[in-house]
C-alpha cells in the first residue's frame, strides 16, 4: 500500500530514537504540520535532500514545523553525518525500519508531510525540485509568507 496524499496514518504511536539515545514521540513533537524525512547517508539523492530540508526547517518557525529526519543507518554513521553537515533538525535511528515500513517506503530520499492530526498532506519520494517546492509552498500557505524554493543544481555543469 503506498501512501496517498488526504490518506490518514495513525502517527501518534510512532515512536523514534534519537541519536543521543534519548526517546521521542510523534505525539509530544507534532505541530501543524510535520516533515518527515527519510535518508540514507550513504545516498548522494539523500544527502542532497536533508540540505534542502536544513534549509526548509531553518526558514519556517519551528513551533508551526517540526522536521525530522529519519536515517536507515546504523546509529554511529548517523552521528558521524550529523555532525559533519551540523544539521538543526531532529535526528532519530530507525536502523530496523519499523517506521519505514509504516509508512511503506521502499527507497530513500522520502518526504512527508503529515498535519498535526495525523494526515498526510504531500509526499516526496526521490529528490524532485517541484514536489519539495510543492511541500515549501504549502507550509507557506499556511503561514500567509513566501514560500522557500528550492533550486535543484544542474550536475552537468
Amino acid at each position: 500500500m503506498m501512501l496517498v496524499e488526504k490518506e490518514f496514518l495513525n502517527v501518534s504511536s510512532i515512536s523514534f530514537k534519537g541519536i543521543n539515545n534519548e526517546e521521542y514521540k510523534f505525539e509530544n513533537i507534532k505541530r501543524k504540520f510535520n516533515l518527515l524525512v527519510f535518508y540514507d547517508v550513504n545516498s548522494p539523492e539523500s544527502k542532497e535532500t536533508v540540505e534542502y530540508m536544513e534549509k526548509i526547517s531553518q526558514s519556517y518557525p519551528n513551533w508551526f514545523l517540526s522536521v525530522i529526519g529519519i536515517s536507515q543507518n546504523d546509529l554511529d554513521t548517523v552521528k558521524k553525518f550529523v555532525g559533519k553537515d551540523n544539521q538543526k533538525f531532529i535526528t532519530v535511528v530507525d536502523e530496523k525500519s519499523s517506521v519505514a515500513k509504516a509508512f511503506d517506503l521502499k527507497k530513500t530520499p522520502a518526504i512527508f508531510l503529515i498535519d498535526k492530526s495525523g494526515y498526510v498532506i504531500k509526499s516526496c519520494r526521490g529528490l524532485n525540485e517541484q514536489e519539495i517546492n510543492g511541500i515549501s509552498k504549502e507550509i507557506a500557505e499556511s503561514l500567509s509568507c513566501e514560500p522557500v524554493e528550492i533550486r535543484l543544481e544542474d550536475k552537468d555543469k
